[in-house]
């Protein structure tokens, strides 16, 4: 691992992180354990993933019994249109990314940017920010 970059502003400092893995303690308590195995397992033989929670099913159960976690298909026929309309336009996730958000950057000039954001706000030192390849949405 990189030697974390400091920037420095009246005397509290703001850490910028590169590492190979999002750090489990920022994964939520339904992420899988056994992620990267799992991901390896389907690429190399196709099998279906079973996933290992931090959580136990149960508590996976009882979130998914909740009324707004019930799945409905009343939509799909829009939401396909959607779909189709965003790949005829923009082609693949690349480009639609691109055209949403703009192109991507690099770690270096995030940081930069990050920084001086902090800064700005008056947030310098408060915050630790992790660069990974395999970030994740919770």
């Amino acid at each position: 691992m990189r030697r974390p970059r400091l920037y420095r502003a009246h005397r509290r400092v703001s850490v910028f992180k590169e590492v190979t893995q999002t750090p489990s303690k920022y994964n939520g308590c339904h992420f899988p354990v056994n992620l990267t195995e799992e991901k390896e397992k389907f690429f190399s033989t196709g099998s279906t993933p079973q996933f290992q929670l931090k959580e136990p099913s149960e508590s996976l159960e009882k979130l998914g019994s909740k009324k707004r976690s019930r799945i409905s298909t009343e939509l799909l026929s829009e939401a396909k249109y959607v779909i189709d309309t965003v790949r005829a336009e923009f082609g693949d996730q690349s480009d639609y990314m691109a055209a949403a958000y703009g192109r991507q950057i690099d770690h270096i000039r995030g940081t930069k940017i990050l920084a001086s954001y902090l800064a700005d706000s008056g947030c310098v030192g408060q915050v630790t920010v992790y660069w990974t390849p395999d970030l994740t949405s919770m």
